[in-house]
Parts: structure tokens; sequence; C-alpha cells
């Protein structure tokens, strides 16, 4: 049960601090006063802290399962450069077809010239 009211106590800030931001960006625009957005300093405190909270337990939670994070960072780059091989070889296939174009173009203007 702590742990569930712990979250949504969580989640009840973040969720007024989102709105503490929206509110002020609202109220600076409408009255055409840039230095009231000093006051969104003090709902991006908390908002920062939940951030490094949040980051920190998705860290540790890496650094336990190091081998997991490992394969799937591996599985991760090897798509990744295997997309972008494929990508070089389209280039590679396209850059060739209009060299063999303009080749051609250039055998059919000395042609004509010759004519």
């Amino acid at each position: 049960m702590g742990e569930n009211l712990r979250f949504f106590t969580w989640l009840v800030l973040v969720f007024f601090c989102l709105f503490a931001v929206g509110s002020i960006r609202n109220l600076a625009a409408r009255r055409n006063k840039p230095h009231l957005l000093w006051l969104l300093l003090l709902p991006s405190g908390p908002l920062v802290y939940i951030a490094f909270l949040f980051l920190r337990r998705v860290m540790s939670d890496l650094v336990a399962e190091w081998r997991e994070t490992a394969i799937i960072a591996w599985v991760i780059l090897t798509l990744w450069l295997w997309v972008r091989g494929e990508r070089y070889k389209q280039d590679a296939k396209r850059a060739q077809e209009d060299a063999q174009r303009t080749w051609e173009m250039l055998k059919e203007e000395r042609g004509k010239d010759k004519l």
C-alpha cells in the first residue's frame, strides 16, 4: 500500500508542476511580460529531481542486468549497421545508374557533333 501511495503522490506532483509550467507560460504570453518566465524555476526544480530519480533507477537496473543490456545494445547496433549498409548500397546503385546515364548522354552528344 505504501509503495502505491508514494507513486501516486509523485504522479500528482508531476502533473501539478506541469500544470504550473503551462499556466506560467500562458500568463507570460497573455500579459506580454517575458520576465514572468523566471517563475518557471519554481516548478522545474521538482521536475528535474523526479527526472534524476527516474534516470538513476533506470541506470541501476541496467547496470544490475548488464548482460541483457549488452545483448540488447549489440542487437540494436547490428540492426542499425545493417540498415545503414542497405542505404549505402541503394545510394551506390543510384549513383552508378546516374553515371551510366550521364555517360550515355555524353556519347550521344559527341555522336551528334560529328554529324
